[in-house]
Parts: structure tokens; C-alpha cells; sequence
């Protein structure tokens, strides 16, 4: 594998298997609410996209430290919340 500067090779598998699950995950969601009336579909997206990116970006500020795992159910949770208040705020 070539070697990225910065970062470890377990690192970049991470990284690829986080983009994948998260462009199924993207894929299944956009089928689900298509069923759903009354939902606004692009505030809706945008809302999970932007999730899922605060759910990454603390998962990897999570990784870097000691941090104890009940840390990621909690940014887990925040990323949910910040993409409650999104769709509000876009809708």
C-alpha cells in the first residue's frame, strides 16, 4: 500500500471503511425517505451528511487520544442531535 505522510496504514483502512459504510448507509437512507410523506428530502440529506461528518471527525479526534469508548456513543449521539437541529433550521 503507499504510504500516506501522517498516517498510519491502519489509519487509511479506517478511513475506507468508514466511507464506504457511510455511502450505503447514504444509499439505504435516501431509498427510506422516499416513502415518508410530508419529508423534505434535500434538508433531509443534508442533515444526515452533516452527521455523519461530526460523527467521523470526533471518531478520529476519539482515536488519536485516550479517550474511554462511552466518548464515541457520545458523539454518536451529539452527531444526532446536530442533524435534528439542521433539518430544522433548513425546513
Amino acid at each position: 500500500m503507499k504510504k500516506f505522510k501522517g498516517f498510519e496504514p491502519g489509519t487509511i483502512i479506517l478511513i475506507i471503511i468508514t466511507l464506504f459504510a457511510f455511502l450505503i448507509l447514504n444509499i439505504i437512507f435516501y431509498v427510506a425517505i422516499q416513502g415518508i410523506p410530508g419529508i423534505k428530502i434535500l434538508p433531509s440529506i443534508i442533515a444526515f451528511l452533516v452527521m455523519q461528518i461530526n460523527f467521523v471527525v470526533f471518531l478520529f479526534i476519539g482515536r488519536n487520544f485516550f479517550i474511554p469508548p462511552s466518548y464515541i456513543l457520545l458523539s454518536f449521539l451529539s452527531s444526532i442531535l446536530l442533524a435534528v437541529i439542521t433539518y430544522s433550521l433548513l425546513i
